[in-house]
């Protein structure tokens, strides 16, 4: 038995693979191609992304953890059919210098087809995709789905190890967590689908635009509308937006039509989450066949902190943009819940107590007619609580849509609900009660391109005398494996109470304790076959 270093940047530099630190760069041409596969720790500078593709062949970057203060995976133009970002954590670092701020987490100009899943975020500028060139098709288009974002930020450095604090364009970058430029290039495109995505910004660590932006030219088909549905977004926020002075800003959640360029058309948001965004929830601006419907779009005006957020302004708005056309064809918003409170004194309520800023549809008044207005239990408007309350029912979605979202990063322990126990080898293949800094109960998950997880041991791993997996080939079991086999592939399937269950790809059994430790069939409320995930200590 091996103990963990009590290190956090142990855990993040070994990350998925174990093996020796990468602290370099990685640039994927055709000489060093191999079968298009990378996994890894990157760490860029700069100037240097961490990855940067410059193949036009197909291109998976899986189980990786990339870092640096500028892009982190980049492609500039490498007509690649298909790039595919999997189960992959990025971390944007302190650029220094003055003026400065963070790179994308993705930025990719003149993309074919991208597909992002299961992707954690932590202070970076986000998802940027400009000037598709694909064949519009479903095979080549964009997916960005079960990804886990943290802290978008566009702020820009002082010179004096901190940020800019001012509210010009001279103290940001416009960030957003995905921003979808000149998407319809080529002509519309099938099958976009922005889906299931955890975005939380923090006031005062975060500094985002649109959380999505569909800018102009974006656009779906009339039979493949563009897809934004079931996301939680909460927070946008200017630098400091506790200030009385910075009581304007520009950001905010959805902009489905960014305005210019004649607007996105053929785009739908639905059954989104969207939780005190400042300037407005949802926004069409523009554009045309553009819909948004049953969104929960809530805001009480307030900081968790108490202060008040000074730029409120709407929660729903549908406008002509900058095309000067009243109500742009085939623009729709119906069936959305929407709560949204300017608070007393702010730069839209000048009075002595809150007031509600719930939406502005000037070229369509009808639409006021057609939303749920939000009030809570006591009649009053939503509060602080409320918006918690909102996350809360975004976790019991996930747990009934049995979704994960983010990177299985690092080395993770895997609890028994029943027993409370910890899966090990410290004295065989176990399920037994070891501590969480033991070595052999910590569990690289390394995602497979088609979705499954294979379970390492840290102990047993490259770092170990073996390279043992749990499966199921000859019994149960952790051992070495063939690195095809679906006996040591797993799905995870979340149960409606926030535990998971780890069911065998091959055999369609499931890892539990009702009888010793085993993989067998099971009863849906068996606890012993439910299982918990935390980071190795």
């Amino acid at each position: 038995m091996k103990k963990a270093i009590r290190l956090i940047a142990v855990i993040a530099i070994l990350g998925f693979t174990g093996g020796a630190v990468s602290a370099q760069t990685l640039t994927i041409t055709d000489s060093n191609y191999g079968n298009g596969v990378f996994s890894g720790t990157y760490v860029g500078t700069n100037s240097q992304p961490a990855i940067t593709i410059a193949t036009s062949k197909p291109v998976t970057i899986i189980n990786s953890v990339v870092s640096g203060p500028g892009d982190l995976i980049y492609s500039y133009y490498a007509s690649n059919p298909n790039i595919t970002i999997m189960n992959t954590l990025g971390t944007g670092t302190y650029p220094g210098g003055t003026g400065q701020y963070k790179g994308r987490f993705v930025k990719i100009d003149g993309p074919e087809g991208v597909t992002i899943e299961h992707c954690t975020l932590e202070s970076t500028g986000g998802i940027y995709l400009d000037d598709y060139k694909g064949d519009t098709s479903a095979n080549q288009t964009i997916r960005i789905r079960y990804n886990k974002v943290h802290n978008i930020d566009g702020r820009k450095t002082d010179g004096n190890g901190g940020y800019r604090n001012g509210n010009t364009n001279n103290d940001f970058f416009r960030a957003q967590f995905v921003q979808l430029n000149h998407i319809g290039n080529n002509g519309p495109v099938n099958g976009i689908e922005i889906a299931w995505n955890e975005v939380v910004n923090d006031p005062y660590n975060s500094r985002v635009e649109d959380n999505i932006n569909i800018g102009g030219g974006g656009s779906g088909t009339s039979g493949s509308p563009m897809q934004i549905h079931d996301n939680y977004i909460q927070g946008a926020y200017p630098a400091l937006p506790g200030a009385q002075y910075q009581q304007t800003f520009s950001g905010g959640g959805i902009l489905l039509s960014d305005g210019g360029g004649g607007g996105a058309s053929w785009v739908q948001a639905h059954d989104n989450i969207v939780v005190g965004t400042t300037n407005y929830g949802v926004q069409i601006n523009g554009g045309s066949n553009c819909a948004y419907w049953n969104n929960r779009i809530v805001a009480s005006g307030f900081l968790p902190s108490g202060e008040k957020i000074w730029a409120m302004n709407r929660g729903g708005i549908l406008d002509q943009g900058n095309n000067n056309i009243a109500h742009q064809p085939g623009n729709v918003n119906v069936g959305n819940v929407i709560g949204w409170v300017w608070p007393a004194g702010t730069i839209n309520n000048g009075g002595s107590t809150g007031a509600r800023g719930d939406a502005y549809f000037p070229e369509n008044p009808d639409d006021y007619n057609h939303q749920t207005w939000w009030t809570p239990n006591d009649g009053a408007h939503p509060t602080i609580s409320d918006e918690a309350n909102e996350y809360n029912g975004w976790t019991q979605r996930l747990n009934n849509n049995n979704v994960f979202v983010g990177a299985l990063s690092g080395y993770i322990v895997v609890r028994n609900r029943w027993t409370n126990n910890l899966i090990n080898t410290d004295s065989g293949f176990t399920c037994s009660n070891v501590g969480t800094n033991y070595w052999d109960a910590q569990w690289a998950f390394e995602m497979t391109t088609d979705g499954y997880y294979k379970l390492r041991n840290r102990e047993q791993g490259p770092a170990g005398p073996t390279n043992s997996y749990i499966n199921t080939e000859n019994g149960f079991q952790c051992t070495g494996i063939v690195s095809d086999w679906w006996s040591a592939q797993w799905s995870i399937e979340r149960t409606s109470d926030g535990y998971f269950r780890l069911k065998n790809r091959w055999q369609g059994t499931y890892i539990n304790t009702e009888s010793g430790f085993q993989c067998t069939n099971i009863q849906p409320g068996w606890w012993s076959a439910m299982w918990s995930f935390q980071a190795g200590s």
